[in-house]
């Protein structure tokens, strides 16, 4: 499977030196997703609410963190089906993400190959999110509180509703996530496949043009009208001043 990872030109050169991309919090003020930003517990007692209260909510340098907040995750985006959307595209042709996600479209889409991504089932849950009309929150009992052990084991029931479901808002997005507490950084040296810019010329496609080797991993984004309809599409760069074939 294709997957496609939108970034900043500053990411992408931090990205390709190490040839990893790292496991990032959601619970930051940049996640622009409310319900990321807030994952929410729901308690089942009395004394489940006096936990939040007295332990999450506590002021004090040494509070305990909500749970769900040691997890990290990664982000990409699928190619889009026309079963799922009505439709048939890349995942690299979205405009939507490459203005959300690759600074307004002056940053980078890295397609890798799922297959050569090393994500081991033990300690990186990777799923499709599922996109929801009525989100849940994480469910405690008050046996869950007893331990970090009990904890955990709830949290590994329900990580599915916790990690892999969002509003159907963000269906757009078409997103795979890779989530992980243990495991910070995915190794990417043998998983990428194209690097495409968002155009044939210009700040982005020089600086890393000179970061970047390998000339048959470089594609550009452009657009182009059929029928008076605008579409985006990618090419790869001329090879001996031959424009190449759309892809």
């Amino acid at each position: 499977m294709k997957l496609y990872h939108y970034t900043s030109l500053e990411s992408f050169w931090k990205i390709w030196v190490t040839k990893e991309l790292l496991f990032a919090s959601s619970n930051v003020p940049s996640n622009n997703d409310y319900f990321e930003r807030n994952k929410s517990l729901y308690f089942d007692s009395n004394e489940g609410y006096k936990y939040i209260s007295e332990v999450l909510m506590n002021s004090s340098k040494k509070r305990t963190p909500n749970p769900l907040n040691l997890y990290r995750q990664i982000s990409f985006t699928m190619d889009y089906s026309i079963d799922k959307y009505g439709f048939e595209t890349l995942g690299c042709l979205s405009p939507m993400m490459w203005g959300q996600y690759a600074d307004r479209g002056r940053g980078v889409c890295i397609e890798l190959d799922s297959e050569a991504l090393d994500i081991k089932p033990d300690v990186i849950w990777a799923k499709a999110i599922d996109y929801v009309e009525n989100l849940k929150s994480f469910s405690v009992t008050t046996e869950n509180l007893e331990s970090i052990e009990t904890m955990n084991e709830a949290i590994y029931k329900q990580r599915d509703t916790i990690f892999f479901q969002k509003s159907i808002h963000w269906k757009a997005e078409n997103e795979f996530r890779l989530v992980s507490k243990d495991v910070r950084k995915l190794n990417i040296k043998d998983a990428v496949r194209k690097i495409i810019v968002p155009s044939i010329e210009g700040k982005t496609t020089d600086l890393v043009k000179k970061l970047v080797e390998r000339q048959d991993l470089f594609y550009f984004l452009y657009s182009n009208e059929v029928n008076g309809i605008k579409e985006l599409n990618i090419a790869p760069f001329p090879v001996s001043g031959k424009l190449g074939s759309i892809v």
